[in-house]
């Protein structure tokens, strides 16, 4: 159960910034301004909550 609600708060997280960087370079608070950074960011945070699922399912 644990580990649905795990993926689907990393989904929530980084779907957005996978699929409009620019909206959150926007701001003007946002420190980096580069959209790229911010789309490898949401990757990464898919990766992550993918491989951590998979790594409990493993051991």
């Amino acid at each position: 159960m644990m580990d649905i609600l795990w993926l689907v708060v990393c989904l929530v997280i980084a779907v957005p910034l996978i699929r409009n960087p620019q909206k959150v370079t926007e701001r003007p608070a946002c420190k980096i301004k580069n959209p790229t950074v911010i789309r490898v960011l949401g990757i990464l945070v898919l990766v992550i909550a993918i491989g951590s699922i998979a790594l409990r399912f493993a051991v």
